[in-house]
């Protein structure tokens, strides 16, 4: 996807958008960006898009950003992670309530 970065604008806009609201920068980190075609056409080595910076700015991408998605959805996944255990466990109690109800009425029918 990095390849069609200002080459495509859907793409290049989808990119910057992701970069700016995750503040993240390529998917593995600034280096991520290095010998893209963008970046060959920009000439700079170890630039990366504006969208990169936490503070949007005309040609603050010739320094390197940090942060990457996948630091990103770590985190993410980090906070979210009790809240995530506790709905699945519910979920999979009701299955298990669901199934036992189940047999209980089935041993009712044959029964009779």
């Amino acid at each position: 996807m990095n390849q069609q970065y200002g080459v495509n604008d859907d793409v290049t806009k989808s990119i910057d958008k992701l970069q700016q609201e995750n503040h993240c920068c390529g998917d593995t980190g600034g280096s991520s960006w290095n010998g893209t075609s963008w970046q060959q056409r920009d000439e700079q080595v170890n630039s990366v898009p504006d969208s990169c910076c936490k503070t949007q700015t005309e040609g603050c991408g010739k320094r390197l950003h940090p942060s990457n998605i996948n630091n990103e959805v770590e985190e993410f996944f980090e906070k979210h992670l009790s809240l995530l255990a506790i709905v699945g466990i519910g979920v999979a109690c009701i299955q298990l309530i669901g199934i036992v109800v189940t047999l209980c009425i089935l041993r009712f029918v044959e029964e009779y």
